[in-house]
């Protein structure tokens, strides 16, 4: 995993914020240019994860998704991914105090935040869910 960082602020509705195209980038070990901004248009949630599993696809990868109950604490998240998967990066999507954020988390914490600007992940996403993603070799 080589931490790539966001390019495009959350400004709706001038633009809306490229993390998970970082995160994307990071986990493939790919710059941020060879990832296509997902989200660019603010679609939704079923829309955006077309267009991941139709990236990855073209590269062999498939995305493999993982969904959690919001009552669950983030604390929680992090220590039963880190034990039942250690060393295993993923990206986890959750919620900021600003909205819907992702970062990538391994052994026990977050590991890396794309965010240029401060925006940690304290609870689950708008959705009410925690959502983990990581991408295996097809």
């Amino acid at each position: 995993m080589t931490p790539v960082f966001c390019e495009v602020r959350h400004d709706p509705p001038n633009s809306y914020g490229d993390c998970v195209r970082a995160c994307v980038a990071s986990m493939l070990d790919y710059p941020a240019k060879d990832v296509p901004h997902f989200y660019h248009d603010n679609c939704d949630g079923e829309e955006g994860t077309k267009r991941i599993r139709a990236f990855l696809a073209e590269r062999g990868f498939v995305m493999i998704h993982f969904a959690f109950a919001g009552s669950v604490q983030l604390a929680d998240i992090l220590a039963g991914w880190a034990e039942m998967n250690p060393g295993v990066p993923a990206i986890l999507f959750g919620g900021t105090e600003s909205g819907d954020h992702c970062v990538i988390m391994q052994n026990g914490k977050v590991e890396h935040n794309p965010a240029w600007y401060q925006n940690r992940i304290i609870g689950p996403n708008s959705g009410g869910t925690w959502n983990i993603v990581l991408f295996i070799k097809a």
